[in-house]
């Protein structure tokens, strides 16, 4: 994992994602087991996501495939139904690693710290 530099918000964000996302959880008696389908308003920027990020996995710094990448939620949107519609929330992630992650805590790849870790690329071991 590298550093990933966040970037900002597109400009019809709050408009195609927020407003309508928070309106929503408004309507909500709770805000437990909330039923998102219908509710994805965050894939209206995933495009705007992936041409942000240059099309790089946040967590394996590789290229994702335009056609099998998520807008994963850094902080899960079941646990975090507050930052399920905020841009800096989301991390690009190819499909498979997202699944594979779960809802899982791992590093931030926008706090990661340069030559804070090193991955030994023979036995994938890591030293801090």
């Amino acid at each position: 994992m590298i550093r990933i530099q966040q970037q900002p918000q597109p400009r019809l964000f709050n408009r195609l994602v927020r407003r309508p996302g928070l309106k929503f959880l408004s309507s909500l008696p709770s805000l437990t087991k909330i039923n998102w389908k219908g509710r994805e308003y965050w894939r209206r920027v995933a495009a705007d996501l992936y041409k942000s990020y240059n099309g790089i996995c946040a967590y394996l710094c590789s290229p994702v495939d335009p056609t099998s990448f998520e807008v994963e939620h850094y902080k899960p949107k079941g646990k975090f139904p507050k930052s399920a519609y905020d841009w800096s929330n989301y991390r690009l992630a190819s499909s498979g690693i997202n699944k594979r992650k779960g809802v899982q805590r791992v590093l931030d790849p926008f706090k990661v710290k340069t030559d804070s870790f090193r991955i030994n690329l023979f036995d994938g071991s890591i030293r801090v």
